[in-house]
């Protein structure tokens, strides 16, 4: 039985510059708001749209999100129905919708930001993915934004689903690592958060994962 509202997770993340080797102390949200680091709170949730009770689930994934309060909010299986609901409550709510053109696969992602007076959204950008050939329509949804004045990319994708697809699930997320975190052109904070679907890969056994990456 697949769970009222999908699953989510919510997390805090500081945007302090350390140098390198420096030790990463973990910090408290109030301990970190007071070294005066800029903060954001990121939702990654997959609605699971494509179950039943949709309404029923939409709904409750949507309170979820308003309680959280996060200034981002990432989301995988959206689909059109619940699209337009997502975008008339939460614009009601305080949120923007920042995902750039429309997905080929009946059931994408989109990324919501916190209107903010210390958040700016800069630009957004759907890509598909270049070294692994999506079977399912799958994509790279980006937004770059700025908090406190400092740019920060966001990146969310719903990797390749089902045991059969691990290799391609594994060369997609290698895609993000290259292209995304350890880009080396790129020097500001990017944060990625979506659905990997890397469970399917136990199933097969962690070698499969190990030569993809």
């Amino acid at each position: 039985m697949k769970r009222l509202a999908g699953s989510q997770n919510t997390a805090t993340v500081s945007l302090k510059k350390r140098k390198v080797g420096e030790k990463k102390n973990i910090l408290t949200y109030d301990e970190v708001k007071q070294n005066g680091d800029s903060i954001l709170k990121v939702m990654n949730y997959n609605i699971d749209g494509l179950g039943i009770d949709l309404l029923v689930r939409t709904k409750a994934c949507i309170d979820i999100i308003i309680k959280q309060n996060a200034d981002i909010v990432t989301l995988q299986e959206v689909i059109e129905p619940t699209r337009d609901l997502l975008v008339h409550i939460l614009t009601i709510a305080g949120y923007e919708n920042k995902s750039s053109s429309a997905s080929k696969c009946s059931y994408f992602t989109m990324i919501f930001i916190k209107r903010k007076s210390n958040l700016k959204f800069l630009s957004s950008s759907r890509i598909p993915y270049r070294k692994s050939n999506s079977q399912m329509g799958r994509d790279i949804l980006t937004a770059v934004i700025t908090i406190d004045g400092m740019k920060v990319q966001i990146v969310t994708s719903h990797l390749e689903s089902t045991k059969s697809h691990s290799t391609t699930r594994c060369k997609q997320l290698k895609e993000i690592f290259d292209d995304y975190l350890f880009a080396k052109d790129v020097n500001y904070p990017v944060i990625f958060c979506g659905d990997t679907n890397l469970s399917y890969n136990n199933s097969v056994g962690m070698s499969d994962e190990r030569i993809a990456l």
